[in-house]
């Protein structure tokens, strides 16, 4: 399964049918993964955030009106953020487009990369090069199913993972105009770095953060899996050199220059 389509249209009873029980089969393999979901600390190799020593970053760019993308993983050294490790593949779409299950068309191209770098990683460097935590270009449990591809991802590999939206999803009442009304409700608005993104039921959904003083839009943080939306916010903050933190930003810069290497998109 996996990776970006813009739409799938289709056309005839059969085809539809199909993708009725695609869709369905996602809805019972969800399901069963949020089960396992875990929202507390229970790092790699690590007993608290001050052992982390290095953090990974997963980022997939798609070709615009194709089947084709480039997925990245990177691993940073950390707190230093020196770039250890990079890799990238070009994968093709298969899947179709539905909202509230677009981790199913990515998810298995990241768990491949990740599963080859574990690969690379012999026993007597485990304990330094594995990442104790990986940011994920996408988001955790903020999405309609509580869900996202952060989610997926880390309980699939049943490592630590933080989403990182880059634009707001609009799920239990929170809006642009909402959330600008908490960071102006804030005693000091002006110095507020981070509010925290709890919705019309009551359930704290995430986090939004201006990552530096140039930024005035906010990335959107929530937990994946295997860590408390406390730790997500603090390691965000100390990986953000720009708007998007540094792991979710490599990979993303690596993706982008291999597609324009290989004259794929634009």
């Amino acid at each position: 399964m996996c990776v970006e389509m813009s739409s799938l249209k289709t056309s005839g009873t059969d085809t539809d049918t199909d993708e009725t029980e695609l869709v369905e089969k996602w809805r019972r393999v969800q399901e069963q993964l949020v089960k396992k979901l875990v929202l507390k600390d229970a790092l790699v190799n690590a007993n608290s955030l001050s052992d982390i020593t290095a953090v990974g970053g997963f980022d997939i760019s798609f070709v615009k009106e194709s089947h084709q993308a480039c997925a990245a993983f990177t691993v940073l050294e950390y707190p230093s953020l020196r770039l250890l490790y990079k890799d990238c593949k070009r994968v093709t779409v298969s899947e179709p487009y539905v909202a509230g299950f677009l981790a199913f068309r990515e998810v298995n191209h990241l768990v491949d990369l990740y599963q080859r770098y574990e690969k690379s990683v012999n026993n007597t460097q485990a304990n330094t090069l594995i990442p104790q935590i990986s940011l994920v270009d996408g988001n955790g449990i903020l999405h309609p199913k509580g869900f996202g591809l952060a989610c997926h991802l880390g309980v699939l590999l049943d490592i630590p993972t933080i989403g990182i939206g880059k634009s707001l999803l609009h799920i239990d009442g929170l809006t642009k105009e909402y959330v600008k009304g908490l960071w102006n409700g804030r005693n000091s608005p002006s110095t507020c770095t981070c509010v925290k993104l709890k919705g019309k039921s009551g359930r704290v959904w995430g986090a939004a953060l201006k990552s530096t003083a140039e930024t005035n839009n906010p990335i959107f943080i929530s937990q994946g899996h295997r860590i408390s939306l406390e730790s997500a916010i603090q390691i965000t903050q100390r990986c953000c050199r720009f708007r998007v933190p540094e792991p979710v930003r490599q990979a993303d810069t690596i993706s982008r220059k291999w597609l324009r290497d290989f004259n794929l998109n634009q």
